[in-house]
């Protein structure tokens, strides 16, 4: 028995990537080869016994908790409470962890093109499998879930406040099964999938948050790239800016479905401003370094290199008004 337990202690995260990787899996292949599960029509019955206004405005509200207003209200305050406490290490992560899950689900929505329930309760549009609202919030809420376990915070609140965002992503996918907008397929399937995102992110979190460096020269180099990028956004209050701005875009271009040549286009300006960036900060420092005196050259290599960052967020915006004011007015 104690051998059982500790295989299990050890290995209980593969079991849970094993065990969620088959639920995807069989409900992919289910769909794919016929869009019509008996489950979804049964649970679907079963769930609208209970259809009343009350309800029906509850799971509305519900469904909100992951609406553009409140993830962008949520990431402000996790934001300002890392500026009181002087420790950004989880920022970027947290927004790295929301632009990658938007970006896997929009994929795995254009691979399977699944249409949505007839007579949904909210309007919404695009594919239906798997749901991004189950993606979504068991990746973006679940991650908390992993920060309050590594901070330091009474065990009894930790417990208490994992229990809440729990019970809230849960009733998040119920949220999306009563209003008609997914099948019960498209939210299990979307929870399993972001699981095994999920245990894979904090793992990449973990390696480069509190595991020492290891050994090999290009782990090396992909770490110390990756410090870099925390580094800058901890420093630089316009990396911060520039982040913040690109998350923004990129919610925007779901709900207003940008092509894939203005995808592309986006995510290349995102790239080239925040590398600038970078870069601008670099050679700060380096001036910085080698001398504190005034000097006519130091301040040509600050400001063209400061100018190059200008240049380039001017271009972006004007790039991403030219995408996005014709699909918000015409």
């Amino acid at each position: 028995m104690n051998r059982v337990y500790g295989f299990l202690k050890r290995n209980y995260k593969w079991l849970i990537l094993l065990i969620m990787s088959i639920v995807f899996i069989w409900f992919a292949i289910r769909v794919k080869n016929d869009p019509g599960l008996k489950i979804d029509v049964v649970i679907y019955d079963f769930i609208h016994k209970f259809e009343s206004n009350n309800l029906t405005n509850f799971f509305k509200a519900i469904t909100n908790m992951i609406s553009i207003p409140v993830i962008c209200f949520i990431c402000f305050i996790f934001v300002i409470i890392c500026f009181i406490k002087k420790d950004y290490k989880y920022c970027p992560f947290v927004l790295m962890n929301l632009v990658l899950i938007i970006l896997l689900n929009f994929i795995l929505k254009q691979i399977f093109i699944r249409p949505r329930p007839e007579l949904m309760l909210v309007k919404e549009f695009g594919y239906s499998f798997p749901s991004g609202h189950a993606m979504v919030s068991m990746a973006f809420y679940g991650l908390f879930i992993y920060i309050l376990f590594h901070i330091k915070i009474n065990k009894i609140l930790k417990y208490f406040l994992s229990l809440l965002i729990l019970s809230l992503i849960i009733l998040i996918g119920m949220s999306r099964i009563y209003l008609n907008v997914h099948y019960v397929s498209d939210v299990l399937a979307g929870f399993a999938v972001s699981v095994i995102y999920l245990i894979l992110f904090t793992k990449f979190m973990k390696t480069f948050l509190f595991s020492e460096i290891k050994k090999e020269k290009i782990f090396k180099s992909f770490y110390y790239a990756i410090c870099g990028i925390i580094t800058g956004f901890k420093e630089e209050r316009n990396m911060r800016i520039h982040i913040i701005i690109a998350l923004f875009v990129i919610v925007f271009g779901f709900i207003l479905s940008i092509s894939l040549i203005e995808w592309a286009i986006c995510l290349i300006l995102f790239g080239l401003v925040i590398a600038l960036e970078l870069v601008n900060t670099a050679i700060e420092n380096t001036v910085d370094l080698i001398t504190l005196e005034k000097n006519s050259k130091a301040k040509i290599a600050k400001d063209t290199s400061a100018a190059a960052v200008l240049v380039a967020a001017i271009i972006a915006f004007i790039v991403g008004l030219i995408i996005f004011i014709p699909k918000i007015f015409l």
